[in-house]
C-alpha cells in the first residue's frame, strides 16, 4: 500500500446501524426502570405541590423557548387564569398500565390538565394521549400519533382556536363513520389503504374535510393557539401496523445477529394508482389535513422538559423574584427610615411571606437536591411571591400533580444546565 492510499475499512454502514439500533434497545430498558423508580418521588412531588397555589401557572411562566413558542398571549390568559395542574403518565408500561400488561411502548405518553372553572370552557380535565408507533417499509417512519380530542368551548367568541380544534374532531369522527361503512360493505377508501389522507382534489373528500379547510384558511397566516394543539392527529398509523413492522424488524435483527443478510423492509402500502400527479407522497397527504404539526414537538417537551423539571422552573422563578436580605437592612438613608404605623404593619406581612417563602423553598430543594445556584435569565416578569395565598401560609384547598426527575448537564460556559437531555434525539429513529 502507498503512503497516499487510505486503508479500507471493515466496518459497513449496516454495522454501525446495526450497533445504534442496540444503543436504542438499552435506553428503552433504561427508561422502563426509570419510569418505575421515578413514580413514588411522583407522588412524594404532588403531596408539595398541591399545597402551593398557582404552582403550575408559575411554571409555565418559566417555559423554555421550544414551548414558549407555542402559547400564544390569548393561550397565556386562559393557562394563567384557570390552570391547576399538569400531569404526565407513560400509561402503555408499569406502575401506570393496567396489572399485567408489560409489552406496551415506554415511550407512549398521556398528557392530563385539569381546571378551575372559567369562562372559556367546560371541561375540567383535558387529556391528550400519544401512542409511540413505527409505520411498515423502508422509511420505517417511528413517532407520536394521536387522536383530536373534543373542547367544549363555552360559545364561539371563547374559542382561541378559531373552530380548527373542533373541525379537526368532526373529521375524525366522520372518518371513522366512513371506516366503518366501508368495512361492512367489504371496501375501503383507497388512501386509507396506502396509510394516507386525500388529496385536496380526491373524489373521497368528506364534507367534514371541507369544512376544516374553510376553517384552516379563515385562520390565514397568523399564530396558531396552543389549544389547538388537542386537535393534532400525526401520520395514520394504526396499532396493527405498527405491531406488524415491530415484528418484522425483531425477525430481521434476530437473522442478522445469526449472520444472514435479509433484504430491507418492503413498503407495506397499497399502491392503486390513484394518486393525483406530482402529490403522492403520503406524508404530505397527511399534513394537508393537520391542524397543528408541530404537535409531537410539543407533546415531547412537555414530557421530558416541562413536567419532570417542574420544581427547577419554581424554584428559579421564586430565586429571581425574591428581595434580597439586604433590601430589607438599614440603608441609612433617614427618609426611607420614616414610615408610618400603616407601613409597618404591610412590612410586617411582607417579612412573614419571605419567611414563607423560604421554608418551603427549602422543602424543594431537599426533594431536588438542588443547591442554591446561579439561575438562567428569566423571560417574563411574574407576581412576587405570587403562589402564597393571603394569610401567607402557602396552603390550598385544590389541587394535585404527578412528578418527575431532571438530569443536570454542564454547558459550554461551565453552568450547571437543569434542563433533562432530549431522549427522543436517539429514540425517534427506533
Amino acid at each position: 500500500m502507498s503512503a497516499h492510499e487510505e486503508p479500507v475499512s471493515k466496518v459497513s454502514y449496516e454495522d454501525l446501524a446495526e450497533l445504534e439500533k442496540e444503543f436504542e434497545g438499552a435506553e428503552l430498558e433504561i427508561l422502563r426502570n426509570e419510569i418505575l423508580l421515578t413514580a413514588p418521588l411522583y407522588r412524594k412531588r404532588a403531596g408539595l405541590i398541591s399545597q402551593i397555589p398557582n404552582f403550575w401557572s408559575l411554571v409555565l411562566e418559566q417555559a423554555p423557548q421550544d414551548i414558549d413558542q407555542f402559547i400564544q398571549p390569548t393561550d397565556s390568559h386562559i393557562l394563567l387564569s384557570c390552570l391547576k395542574t399538569i400531569d404526565v403518565a407513560r400509561f402503555e408500561v408499569p406502575p401506570y398500565a393496567a396489572e399485567g400488561a408489560t409489552d406496551g411502548s415506554p415511550r407512549s405518553i398521556a398528557i392530563r390538565f385539569t381546571f378551575k372553572p372559567n369562562e372559556w370552557f367546560e371541561d375540567e380535565v383535558l387529556e391528550k394521549k400519544f401512542w409511540y408507533r413505527r409505520r411498515r417499509g423502508p422509511s420505517a417512519w417511528a413517532g407520536l400519533v394521536s387522536e383530536p380530542v373534543r373542547v367544549r368551548w363555552k360559545s364561539k367568541a371563547q374559542d382561541p382556536t378559531g373552530g380548527l380544534t373542533d373541525a379537526a374532531y368532526a373529521l375524525w369522527q366522520a372518518e371513522k363513520r366512513a371506516q366503518a361503512e366501508g368495512a361492512k360493505k367489504g371496501e375501503g377508501r383507497a388512501e386509507e389503504k396506502k396509510g394516507k389522507g386525500p388529496n385536496k382534489k380526491s373524489k373521497d373528500l368528506l364534507p367534514e374535510h371541507r369544512e376544516l379547510d374553510k376553517r384552516s384558511h379563515a385562520s390565514g397566516q397568523g399564530a396558531i393557539s396552543f389549544f389547538t394543539w388537542f386537535g393534532y392527529r400525526g401520520p395514520n398509523v394504526t396499532a396493527e401496523e405498527s405491531a406488524a413492522a415491530m415484528q418484522e424488524e425483531r425477525e430481521r435483527r434476530d437473522k442478522v445477529k445469526g449472520g444472514e443478510n435479509p433484504p430491507p423492509p418492503e413498503d407495506g402500502s397499497i399502491d392503486d394508482g390513484d394518486a393525483e400527479d406530482g402529490d403522492d407522497d403520503g406524508e404530505h397527504d397527511e399534513l394537508l389535513w393537520e391542524v397543528y404539526p408541530g404537535g409531537e414537538e410539543l407533546a415531547i417537551s412537555i414530557s421530558e422538559d416541562l413536567y419532570p423539571s417542574a420544581l427547577k422552573y419554581f424554584i428559579t422563578a421564586q430565586e429571581e423574584d425574591r428581595p434580597s436580605d439586604d433590601d430589607f437592612e438599614d440603608s441609612g438613608d433617614e427618609d426611607g427610615l420614616r414610615r408610618n404605623d400603616n407601613d409597618d404593619e404591610e412590612n410586617h406581612t411582607e417579612e412573614d411571606e419571605i419567611e414563607g417563602a423560604k421554608a418551603t423553598m427549602l422543602d424543594l430543594r431537599e426533594l431536588v437536591n438542588k443547591p442554591r445556584s446561579s439561575t438562567p435569565d428569566n423571560k417574563k416578569t411574574k407576581k412576587k411571591y405570587g403562589w402564597m395565598n393571603d394569610d401567607g401560609d402557602g396552603h390550598d384547598d385544590d389541587g394535585h400533580d404527578g412528578d418527575g426527575n431532571g438530569n443536570g448537564e454542564v454547558d459550554s460556559d461551565g453552568v450547571e444546565d437543569d434542563r433533562p437531555r432530549k431522549r427522543r434525539a436517539r429514540g425517534a429513529r427506533s
